[in-house]
């Protein structure tokens, strides 16, 4: 009982200092330092990005035109996100979003050059970027001097898939 009453007391003389004029502005400085920081910290917190903030993605609706760029000799061997090596030799591209084994055109806007290429690999990591393609690709797109290319991405159908080659202009 005496412990009741002692924890009374003290509980009394802290609101007393409380409310106290001259500590009720620190008391408000306090409060308002505490809210600031529980709004800054849950400004911070962002919530996860949609796959359309990523830049343009292609649908298999239609095509998506955005920057592509490739991949070759320091991947040329390695796994890709669908479990298969990279051959830098083939035809073959990664994209964030469509299923492994989608294919694709891809038109090479500054020239008119297009491939088809098979989608086996997740990418690319860079924000400005549609498309990785295959240095093979680059190749026939003609964009390997230059690294990145302005292209427009067509999904195909699978009954689609008959021509692999670059067609030029």
């Amino acid at each position: 009982m005496g412990i009741r009453i002692a924890l009374k007391s003290v509980m009394a003389e802290r609101l007393h200092w409380l409310l106290a004029r001259e500590n009720r502005v620190h008391a408000a400085k306090a409060l308002l330092l505490l809210a600031v920081a529980a709004l800054l910290g849950t400004g911070c917190a962002s919530a996860p990005r949609s796959q359309s903030s990523l830049g343009a993605s292609a649908t298999e609706t239609g095509p998506t035109v955005g920057n592509a760029s490739y991949y070759g000799k320091q991947y040329h061997g390695r796994k890709t996100a669908s479990g298969e090596r990279f051959n830098m030799r083939e035809l073959t591209a990664a994209h964030r979003t469509l299923p492994f084994g989608t294919n694709v055109k891809v038109t090479n806007l500054a020239n008119d050059r297009s491939v088809i290429v098979r989608v086996n690999d997740r990418g690319p990591f860079k924000r400005d970027r549609i498309l990785d393609v295959s240095l093979e690709a680059a190749r026939r797109l003609q964009m390997v001097a230059t690294g990145v290319a302005r292209v427009r991405i067509e999904p195909l159908n699978q009954s689609d898939t008959r021509r692999t080659d670059a067609t030029p202009p």
